[in-house]
């Protein structure tokens, strides 16, 4: 029974470092510098490119903001962002830069949102209403608790509401990995491996 059992744990451990394997992106490209550095490109790594001539457009692309690379061919490479994917010319790319995205959460002071605002203020009107007035007449002492007591209740509320969803600010940073990559370097030796 134990050495099924072992079986089964092996064949587990087994299993799974294939399925590590399968899952790891394709490789797009690798390059070689005159220093014997290497450098790696990925399907799905995200590059900074630079263009030749700043002033070119390329419709629905901006690439003062990392863009994903989804695949290489001789002449172009297959570039995506959020709005689409378009194969542009190495003709019009100086290099690209391979960088890595980080998410940070700013620890910025807490701002208060108009939901928390607004609940204070009620929860202090229908306290003023409720305990400011208080008359000897029973009737005043009804019409004020009927009042005061759900504003306040309301305002309670909003000032628990405000203060749960207001939420720290992310943002994005990007940190550059390895070398530029210049295509018409003579020091930069590449290979592509197009994905069909």
């Amino acid at each position: 029974m134990k050495k099924y059992f072992v079986l089964i744990i092996l064949s587990c451990i087994l299993s799974m470092s294939l399925l590590s394997q399968s899952i790891k992106s394709p490789l797009l490209m690798s390059c070689t510098f005159e220093d014997s550095t290497f450098q790696k490109i990925y399907k799905e790594d995200l590059i900074l490119v630079k263009l030749k001539n700043e002033k070119s457009e390329i419709k629905h692309f901006d690439f003062t903001k990392p863009v994903k690379i989804l695949n290489i061919s001789n002449d172009s490479l297959l570039l995506s962002n959020e709005k689409r994917d378009k194969w542009v010319s190495t003709d019009n790319i100086h290099s690209i830069q391979l960088v890595s995205e980080t998410v940070t959460i700013s620890a910025q002071k807490k701002s208060i949102s108009g939901l928390t605002i607004a609940g204070i203020v009620l929860s202090l009107l229908g306290g003023l209403f409720y305990f400011g007035g208080k008359s000897n007449d029973s009737e005043d002492g009804c019409l004020q608790a009927l009042v005061g007591i759900p504003i306040g209740l309301i305002g309670i509320v909003l000032t628990f509401v405000g203060l749960a969803t207001h939420q720290p600010s992310k943002k994005n940073e990007y940190k550059i990995e390895g070398k530029e990559l210049r295509f018409e370097d003579p020091r930069c030796h590449c290979k592509n491996f197009y994905i069909p």
